[in-house]
């Protein structure tokens, strides 16, 4: 039996895309990361990387621009989600929304900010210190979508 594939991603202009493989004993291995502030092709790599991949699940962050951003950093942010949704759909994967406030309690780290996600990406994932940009959040986006192939996932 082949190794099963996930995505998560955490949209944005500092955002990132996590590639992550289930293989048959269970065990759940970070693959790569893609980082959208320092990849200008980030997009292209995430479709390639959804059409050869052929992940069993794309899990994206839905979430949306907050009060008191500008027009122009609420319509940047728009244009990054969508472009990581088209590019997805393109690669015909199969594709799940989830809130920032859903994937932080599966996580046990709801209300506790940024640092909290640093801290819990790089204890489980040590080797992602070498990437540059916010990767956090989409490295543990990916870890829950890898986490729903487990036999102890509870939804």
């Amino acid at each position: 039996m082949a190794s099963k594939w996930v995505v998560g991603i955490d949209p944005g202009k500092k955002g990132s895309a996590s590639l992550f493989e289930i293989t048959d004993a269970q065990e759940i291995f970070l693959n790569s990361v893609i980082a959208f502030e320092n990849d200008p092709d980030w997009r292209k790599h995430l479709y390639e990387t959804c059409l050869f991949k052929r992940p069993k699940l794309v899990l994206l962050e839905n979430v949306h621009s907050f009060s008191g951003q500008g027009v122009k950093s609420m319509f940047s942010f728009g244009w990054q989600r969508g472009a990581a949704d088209t590019a997805v759909y393109l690669a015909n994967s199969p594709l799940e929304f989830m809130t920032p406030q859903a994937w932080q309690i599966k996580l046990g780290i709801y209300r506790k900010g940024k640092p909290a996600q640093k801290k819990l990406a790089l204890l489980n994932f040590p080797w992602i210190k070498t990437i540059e940009g916010d990767i956090f959040a989409g490295v543990l986006i990916g870890y829950v979508a890898a986490m729903r192939f487990s036999p102890w996932y509870s939804k």
